[in-house]
């Protein structure tokens, strides 16, 4: 395998999920849909 490979960034969402992984939802909130047209 390349060695270079391991000079590569995280993929963005990878380092989000890193962001988010300590977070709770409030519980009095309701979740919002972030999908956009159908289907559902």
């Amino acid at each position: 395998m390349n060695p270079n490979l391991q000079r590569l960034q995280p993929y963005p969402f990878e380092k989000l999920r890193l962001l988010f992984d300590d977070l709770e939802p409030p519980a009095d909130k309701s979740p919002i849909a972030l999908s956009i047209g159908e289907p559902r």
